[in-house]
């Protein structure tokens, strides 16, 4: 090979090189994106969980707060003695 040829086989190989390159540090800037926007949509969903669960969490309260004020007053309601129930 002469001198000539080499420069265009160089300069082939190197722009083939370059080519190869831009491909592969563009797919996983690609899945990068894919796996953000994945991620966005996981962190919406996680958000929206807990608030079901902040809300279900105070009907559970309330509820038991509930019950515990049925309790204390049937306590106090086997405390008294039979002439008064």
């Amino acid at each position: 090979m002469n001198s000539r040829n080499m420069k265009r086989f160089a300069s082939i190989a190197c722009a083939l090189g370059l080519t190869v390159a831009s491909a592969t540090w563009a797919a996983p800037a690609a899945a990068d994106s894919q796996d953000a926007e994945q991620l966005a949509r996981l962190v919406k969903e996680l958000q929206a969980q807990q608030l079901t669960i902040a809300a279900n969490q105070a009907k559970i309260d309330e509820k038991l707060a509930l019950v515990a004020e049925a309790v204390r007053q049937a306590k106090v309601f086997v405390s008294r003695p039979a002439t008064l129930r």
